[in-house]
């Protein structure tokens, strides 16, 4: 049989038409069946219709078979080239090469076409792409913002092809003088040869000789903030006459001095006295002009500028900051005051300080990111943390199981209320709405009350004081206030006997509430009122004189509104004037975890001690160091806490026949945290405010907290090492142990991530270790005195990256262009070493490319099917 394959595809082939799947051909056999059929039907009639409908079937078949196939066509695609200006931007060029190659590589990339793809990659230490492949000209942007003291070809040639696209012409043209000595450039043009990408080179032009250049800067590593320091400059000059030139010093982008001088033939030395006015990271620059071709135009280097003691001091309130007067005038320590909302935005602006104190901040107003960010300025960064008591601070403020208690030396969970008259620990009577309301719908609000009710009686302890009441148009006393003992069984069945019905009138039932704990004994006596409406009542009753009469006798309300019928404005009211908290509920299923929430909250409340007590001092303490056990004036009050293994109790209080601590510390992770657990707002320390030795007292307890400023001196150099890693060395300048050993953490490459590189003993006070190329604007590094397996001393240090010597830095013993390695790149990539203008054209690769039809065809199928229905239709 004809392979009737075969023959449609010569037919295909002399239309440029082709197949991706042929096989597919041989379904046209089936051709004959379709005109087979019609001529049948014809029989019957209607030839012309029938002969019709039988080509437009075969042409259905046809279409369907080639789309089968995968018809296509090869037409010829032009590509357009793309192309990268490699700039070397080291000292080895000298400003006047870093010129040329600016203006060589905007002439080659202006010649390149306006449909080719156009960018450019800048390479020292390192290399950085300027932009984005891109049809447009980069104009001016020709900025590095490398280090510039070593030459890594490799690092820009393996940038490049990575930014080059997978297909069509692909050019880098490398304009340098060939010094590499950083990386493996012979290996890095190999693999972008195996990728197809063609590397001209090109070399800057030789120089005439003579000018200035900088080989040194010399900085102290560590100055104080106001502390004159001097810079020292080393010039030089390669020719055989003097040099007039001028030599400019900045600090940052500001200039500090710029002044003539003339650089006599060989070495210059210049110092410039100076003295920065604010702490942080410097990076001092200093700069010649003119320079020599072989020759740097600037050297930087970082300065470490380090300011007196600062504190962070948060207030709940706005009093009790005398203190803080007190310690800044007398002790040299700079301490900001404020509310919680200058707490630092970022963990950086947190690290400014060395200590921060806490005044009676509650935990709510503090939020827990802020909790947090303290957590580990404490535990990782060495800082200090004060915390200061008072009815919003510790265990009432909200800090059991937070961040902040597990710093802190104190726990909360220790803090048991006072009951030294056998007085209950809670006294709570709920008041619940049992109107007709409360039982709409499927009765869910009546469901929610009553499971919140019986929740909070499970958790009561049996010593705990417990009533209920319902009300709607009247109150019932459905369970006294008594003690819970062993009657917890009994009370909840009693509370599931609670059923909706009548009005809504809440007075009476907080009437009642109050005459009964009026007279109870307990530590914290309160009342929850759920309602879902609007008391009836409010207009012929005197609420204002209930809400005093509350308050006289210490009795708090909180209120609970049920959905948006309650009144919000009077439960509100009736809440905050006795010291109690409102809620709004919108769901009733959350009212049993409020209920259980707002008894938590007065618990804790209550584990205040109000009366007047003298502290008694601990053993020895170097807070307290020169302050008496007899001095320490009388405290009216603070809050109850229990000290943590390992906590040093400077003061306590025997008031409740246990050590309660009034001021205790320890330390945590690399930090220290301090708790006082009476306040300075003058409510409980009114004599400690006037006390003579008041200055003297916080001055020591918050140095002791603060971060310690180590006495160790380090000296961190970085140099060159194996391709792509560097060599860090640690000096150090105080004694060291046998036991002690010292990493650095250091900033990588990925934004915001360090990385811990560990140093060996390589001679007496010195260390050295190797690891990745650090980023070329890494200043800082972190210096961890390591003891026992644990970190003690936690230090940053500037990395010293100083030009070397004449006889010891690569880019300084640069004689000249090195063509040799320029044109082994080029050999090995397909290109030219400095290569005739016309030469390095970009011309667009015309390549074929396979078109598939099936857009078309599908559209001409479904004509072919409409055509043969029209026709039935007709015939019909």
């Amino acid at each position: 049989m004809t392979d009737i394959a075969a023959i449609i595809q010569r037919i295909a082939a002399g239309w440029g038409v082709e197949f991706s799947r042929p096989g597919f051909l041989r379904l046209l056999w089936l051709a004959p069946l379709v005109w087979a059929a019609g001529a049948v039907a014809a029989r019957r009639g209607a030839a012309v219709s029938v002969a019709a409908a039988a080509a437009l079937r075969t042409a259905v078949l046809l279409l369907a078979v080639l789309l089968l196939a995968g018809a296509g066509v090869t037409v010829e695609e032009t590509r357009p080239g793309a192309v990268i200006a490699a700039l070397d931007v080291s000292d080895s060029m000298g400003e006047e090469g870093k010129a040329w190659a600016r203006e060589r590589a905007a002439e080659i990339l202006e010649g390149a076409g306006p449909d080719a793809q156009k960018g450019v990659i800048f390479f020292a230490r390192g290399s950085r792409m300027n932009r984005p492949l891109s049809r447009d000209l980069p104009g001016d942007r020709f900025d590095g913002g490398l280090a510039t003291d070593a030459t890594d070809i490799s690092s820009a040639i393996d940038g490049a092809a990575l930014a080059l696209p997978s297909a069509g012409p692909r050019r880098l043209v490398v304009l340098s003088d060939g010094n590499e000595n950083l990386g493996d450039a012979r290996a890095a043009a190999a693999r972008a040869a195996a990728r197809g990408i063609r590397i001209d080179c090109l070399s800057p032009p030789a120089a005439e000789g003579g000018g200035a250049s900088l080989r040194r800067l010399d900085l102290p590593d560590e100055i104080r903030v106001g502390e004159p320091f001097t810079a020292r400059i080393i010039a030089f000059n390669a020719g055989a006459r003097p040099v007039p030139s001028t030599l400019a010093v900045r600090d940052g982008g500001a200039l500090v001095r710029e002044w003539p001088v003339t650089l006599q033939p060989g070495t210059n030395a210049f110092e410039l006295p100076y003295a920065v006015a604010s702490p942080g990271v410097r990076r001092i620059t200093a700069s010649v002009s003119p320079v020599a071709a072989d020759g740097g135009t600037s050297l930087a280097a970082p300065l470490l500028a380090v300011d007196r003691p600062r504190i962070l001091c948060l207030a709940g309130t706005g009093e009790g900051r005398n203190f803080l007067a007190e310690v800044l005038s007398t002790r040299e320590i700079e301490v900001r005051v404020g509310g919680v909302e200058l707490f630092p935005a970022s963990f950086d602006d947190l690290l400014a300080y060395d200590c921060v104190v806490l005044s009676n901040v509650p935990r709510a107003a503090l939020g827990t990111d802020r909790m947090e960010m303290l957590r580990r300025y404490v535990r990782d960064e060495g800082g200090g943390l004060v915390m200061l008591g008072g009815a919003d601070s510790f265990g009432p403020g909200g800090y059991r199981r937070t961040p902040v208690e597990e710093v802190l030396p104190v726990s909360m969970e220790g803090a048991v209320p006072f009951e030294r008259e056998k007085a209950a620990r809670l006294c709570i009577i709920l008041v619940i709405d049992k109107s007709g309301s409360m039982g709409f719908g499927f009765g869910e609000k009546m469901i929610a009350a009553r499971r919140a009710a019986e929740e909070l009686v499970k958790q009561l302890s049996p010593d705990d004081m417990v009533g209920i009441i319902p009300f709607d148009s009247f109150h019932t006393v459905l369970v006294p206030l008594e003690a819970v003992g062993a009657r917890k069984a009994a009370v909840i069945d009693r509370i599931r006997m609670i059923e909706p019905g009548g009005g809504t009138r809440i007075a009476g039932a907080l009437e009642a509430a109050l005459s009964q704990l009026a007279a109870a004994r307990g530590r914290a006596r309160h009342v929850i009122l759920m309602t879902d409406g609007q008391t009836h009542d409010i207009r012929e009753y005197d609420y204002r004189g209930l809400v005093a009469a509350y308050s006289r006798s210490e009795v708090s309300i909180s209120t609970i509104g049920i959905g948006r019928d309650a009144d919000r404005d009077f439960l509100r009211a009736l809440a905050l004037g006795t010291g109690g908290e409102y809620y709004y509920v919108r769901e009733s299923s959350t009212l049993p975890m409020i209920v259980l929430e707002d008894t938590r909250r007065v618990l804790e409340k209550s584990g205040l001690v109000e009366e007047a007590i003298r502290p008694k001092m601990g053993p020895g303490s170097e807070m307290l160091a020169g302050i008496s056990g007899e001095q320490i004036p009388t405290l009216l009050g603070y809050v109850i806490t229990a000290p943590k293994r390992g906590a040093e109790v400077a003061l306590y209080t025997d008031v409740r026949g246990l050590r309660d601590p009034i001021l205790a510390g320890w330390r945590h992770g690399l930090g220290r945290a301090v708790a006082f657990t009476s306040d300075v707002e003058a409510r409980w320390s009114r004599e400690m405010v006037g006390w003579g030795m008041f200055a003297k007292f916080w001055a020591q307890v918050v140095r002791w907290a603060m971060r310690e400023r180590s006495p160790d001196l380090y000296l961190v150099r970085a140099g060159p090492a194996a391709a792509g890693r560097e060599r860090l060395e640690l000096e150090t300048f105080g004694p060291v142990g046998e036991e002690v050993s010292f990493r650095l953490s250091v900033p990588s490459h990925a934004p915001g991530k360090r990385r811990v590189v560990s140093l060996r003993q390589t001679a007496p006070h010195a260390y050295g270790g190797e690891t990745a190329a650090l980023p070329a604007d890494a200043d800082m590094v972190v210096v961890e005195r390591v003891e026992e397996g644990k970190v003690t001393v936690r230090k940053e240090a500037a990395v010293l990256r100083r030009a070397p010597a004449p006889d010891r830095g690569p880019e300084s013993m640069v004689a000249g262009p090195d063509e040799g390695l320029l044109g082994a790149l080029a050999a090995a990539a397909g290109g030219l070493l400095n290569p005739p203008a016309d030469a390095l054209s970009f011309p667009p690769e015309v390549v074929p490319a396979r078109r598939s039809a099936p857009g078309r065809l599908i559209a001409l199928l479904l004509l072919a099917l409409l055509g043969d229905i029209a026709v039935r239709k007709f015939r019909t």
